[in-house]
This record gives structure tokens, sequence and C-alpha cells, in this order.
């Protein structure tokens, strides 16, 4: 598994989104503003993987690469751009051994998922054909209305298929049917609490992630939780970029 991770991209907004990202899922990751930059620590260190933007200002990604490859020809690297990727940018970063090209985009999950499939993947060979594109399933359990509109319409927007529920009855029986492999799960509801839906749908199914969602940060419940096996938790009102960067985390 790779480890090490150099971002090099003149977008401090973006640098930031992949950082987050990135070491939420426990790698290390450092960022540079330029090709010149890149150039300069690759003297020091050798990352395990290059997330290269294309649109930089002074040299492009491609003619970064093209230094690179003067004294590292088996460094991967993954082009990333704001354009439309054309036959002749393909045809260029081929001729750089560029492992991809992706389109810079963090509205769908799409990108990020490329980005961990070359992290985590060993030789594969030629003949091999791609893994076929898969969306997750996310159950949504939250008796507040409000809060299944928000996050059901923010996780389909990036291309998750979402179930929400209002109670862990309707969670259990979800999970029993429809298999989620991710379930945001509110820790005070009526009826069954959050901790009771937590257990069962451990009982069913070990492999499910479920994060917790809270409005109150009980640190009691909080470690009760995770010792039956929650993922994670989040404090309501929902940080929503922080809350794509776990979710991407976890289905890695």
């Amino acid at each position: 598994m790779f480890e090490r991770i150099l971002i090099v991209d003149d977008d401090t907004k973006a640098r930031e989104r992949f950082y987050e990202i990135l070491t939420n899922k426990g790698y290390t990751a450092k960022c540079t503003l330029s090709g010149d930059e890149a150039i300069l620590w690759l003297a020091e260190d050798r990352p395990d993987l290059i997330l290269l933007d294309q649109e930089m200002p002074g040299m492009t990604g491609l003619e970064t690469a093209k230094k690179i490859r003067e004294f590292d020809d088996k460094l991967k690297i993954i082009l990333l751009t704001d354009n439309e990727i054309t036959a002749e940018l393909t045809t260029q970063a081929s001729n750089l051994r560029i492992k991809k090209i992706l389109k810079k985009d963090f509205s769908s999950h799409f990108m990020m998922k490329e980005i961990f499939s070359t992290l985590m993947e060993k030789s594969i060979t030629k003949e091999e054909p791609p893994a076929q594109q898969k969306n997750e399933l996310i159950l949504i359990v939250d008796d507040n209305e409000q809060i299944q509109n928000v996050l059901q319409a923010f996780f389909e927007k990036k291309g998750y298929e979402v179930l929400t529920v209002s109670s862990g009855e309707e969670a259990i029986m979800e999970v029993k049917i429809k298999q989620p492999q991710l379930v945001f799960l509110d820790i005070r509801m009526k009826d069954m609490d959050g901790l009771i839906t937590l257990s069962q749908i451990k009982q069913i199914n070990e492999s499910i992630k479920v994060v917790m969602l809270t409005s109150i940060k009980d640190e009691t419940q909080i470690k009760e939780a995770l010792k039956l096996g929650a993922a994670d938790y989040i404090t309501k009102p929902c940080n929503l970029e922080q809350l794509e960067a776990l979710v991407l985390s976890l289905f890695l």
C-alpha cells in the first residue's frame, strides 16, 4: 500500500480538500504550489504517488512530469485537469507514462475513488478488465426530517444511492433487505435508540460501517458506540465537506 502522496496544485482550496481526505484515511500528504517546488522536493525525497495539476502557472503538469521523468522513470503520477480530457492530452500523458488523467471534480466521488484505487492497487496486467463502477448505498437513520433531507440531497448529488428512515426499527428492516454499505445513525431517537440499533446492525452484518450522529457530544455514549463497532461519530449540524471526506475514506 502506498503511504506518501505529493499534491502539486496552485489552487489552495483543492490542496486543502486533497490533504484533508488523504490524511483522514491515514496517508502522509505533502503539498506544493508549483512544478518547480515539486522538483526541488523530489530531489530530497520520493513519494509513492504524485497528484499533479495540469493548469498551473509556470510549468504545467505535463511539463513537470517531463522534468520528473528525466530522473525518475517509475514514479507514479496522476494528472488532474479542470478542462476536458482531449485525445492530445491523453497521448502526451501516455508518452510520459502518467498512470491516469482525471477531471478535477469534487462534486462527485469518482475522482477520489480512482485515486484511492491507484493507492491500493497491486501490479495489474493490461489484459485484466477494469473493475465495474458501483454506486454505494447509504442509509440515513434520523427522526429529524430536515437532517434526512439535507444529507440525502448532498450525497445523491455526489452520486451515491441514499435511503432514509426515521426509526431504529425501520433501519433494521432496511439493513436486512438492502444491505447498505454505510449507515448514518442518530444516537438519540424515540423507542429504539441509536446504540441498540447499532448493536443489532452489527449482529446482522459486521462489515456494515456505521457513523453515529449526535447533537450533544456525550463522551459516555460515544465511547459505548465505538465499543459496539461504530466507525466514527459526527456532531450535528454536520460540516458537509468533512462528512464527504469521512465517507470517501470509509468507502476505500
